[in-house]
């Protein structure tokens, strides 16, 4: 058992060289709800046959009842010796302090192998494992589960094996875990598996959320306000931590998400009373701050809406020489001689100023062909 196992072709080419015939078997699935199967090579009438199993992950050595004296040996041993099945494992009642984590937890001790483990520290290790395992198990192309299902080791010459890890986990075993652990079939913060109920949604890092939990986690980030304007990303600067550890700001992670016509229509009303209250440069609220002078836009019509820009940025951002003078090409030499990087995104050579509401860029001088918001 957890060696490789030799092909099916095999055993019938062990049939025809020795004479023998086989049978093989097969049970996989899993615990819950196995598949099963039988392989037969009766090619020889007067020679013994062999029974083997295929039990999920390894093959074992069957007793035939057609063979009388294996079969009355099982049956002696049953009746005579009254065998009562036992656990492997056992759960400790009273909480002791673990010496990897210093926490007071419960354990659980091996009964056959006379080893005892903290309970939360054996599970996060045997998850890590199957994760690790599940990894390189697809990279394989899924060859070899019999390598990848072998015994995970703990410490010195402690392993858990299949059946311990099966009444640990009570549902699966450790090929089952591996195949569960794909992140191709399930979400990665629900862990719901891929079926035509659930749609899975791949993400940059290659883990796939649900469509439910993505929009739960959107949700969350956005105050249930589901989509935000450029200029509300740094009131709402939180973050997703993916089961990968990558970190996904909104504007990363709103990208898989399908936007609702009612959101956007919330936020153009957000948009408008921003427009009223806030800075369209640096975003600040002037409604506030009593003491901070603004500048207001000139407009172009009447039902237009009022922008306004701090005195701060405007001072920092705008000079006299860029409204007066005539020749955009010494406007030019003189203004890029003392701006800095900020300055050079918020204001154009062709007079325009980003409006981070709007999410626009705006003409800052008059009788020009754009969107009505004219500066000064």
């Amino acid at each position: 058992m957890y060696l490789d196992p030799p092909k099916l072709n095999i055993f019938d080419l062990i049939s025809e060289l020795y004479n023998i015939n086989i049978q093989v078997y097969l049970l996989g699935g899993n615990y819950l709800s196995p598949t099963n199967s039988l392989r037969e090579n009766d090619n020889f009438e007067t020679s013994p046959t062999f029974v083997f199993g295929y039990f999920f992950s390894g093959y074992h050595i069957l007793y035939n009842p057609e063979h009388e004296n294996d079969y009355e040996i099982f049956k002696n041993i049953i009746e005579n010796d009254n065998p009562q099945l036992c656990r492997l494992t056992h759960e400790l009642k009273d909480e002791k302090k673990c010496d990897i984590c210093f926490k007071e937890t419960k354990h659980i001790v091996f009964l056959k192998k006379k080893f005892i483990v903290c309970k939360p520290c054996l599970l996060n290790h045997l998850k890590e494992t199957i994760k690790k395992r599940s990894e390189y198990f697809f990279e394989d192309k899924c060859l070899g589960q019999e390598y990848y299902s072998r015994p995970i080791h703990l410490q010195d010459d402690f392993y858990i094996d299949d059946f311990e890890y099966s009444e640990l986990l009570e549902e699966e075993n450790i090929i089952n875990s591996i195949f569960s652990n794909n992140n191709s079939n399930k979400c990665a913060d629900c862990d719901k598996m891929k079926s035509d109920e659930v749609k899975l949604i791949k993400l940059d890092c290659k883990c796939r959320l649900c469509e439910e939990c993505l929009e739960n986690i959107i949700m969350q980030m956005t105050k249930d306000r589901g989509y935000l304007l450029p200029c509300e990303y740094l009131l709402f600067n939180s973050q997703f931590k993916c089961e990968c550890e990558k970190l996904y700001p909104y504007k990363e992670l709103v990208k898989f998400y399908t936007i609702k016509e009612e959101q956007k229509e919330l936020a153009k009303e957000r948009a408008s009373h921003y427009i009223d209250t806030h800075c369209l440069i640096c975003f600040k609220n002037l409604l506030k701050d009593d003491d901070v002078k603004k500048v207001k836009i000139k407009k172009e019509k009447e039902d237009d809406k009022d922008h306004f820009i701090c005195n701060k940025c405007y001072c920092k951002h705008f000079r006299k020489a860029d409204l007066d003078s005539e020749d955009e090409d010494n406007t030019k030499e003189d203004n890029d001689e003392d701006r800095d990087d900020n300055e050079v995104k918020v204001i154009k050579d062709d007079h325009k100023i980003k409006c981070i509401i709007c999410d626009k860029w705006h003409h800052y001088l008059g009788n020009v062909e754009g969107c009505g918001c004219n500066i000064f």
